[in-house]
């Protein structure tokens, strides 16, 4: 499969939510899964691309790693 990379985000692009091809799409460009893609659309309470974007670089952990991250500090 080839790798996308996606250089600049415009910040007047905003993500449709009721179209799953959006919503892969960007999960395919994030390198994340659709899920995360609308978890970070509901915590950003934004569908902004370029805050999705800042919320999966910045504020997204996988509910794997937070659970394993929680177990670890008890």
């Amino acid at each position: 499969m080839k790798k996308l990379v996606y250089q600049t985000i415009d910040p007047d692009l905003l993500l449709d939510c009721s179209q799953e091809d959006q919503i892969n799409f960007w999960a395919e460009i994030f390198q994340v899964t659709p899920a995360a893609i609308k978890t970070a659309v509901r915590a950003c309470c934004n569908n902004s691309i370029a805050c999705i974007s800042a919320y999966l670089k910045n504020g997204y952990k996988p509910a794997a790693q937070h659970q394993q991250k929680h177990l670890q500090t008890h």
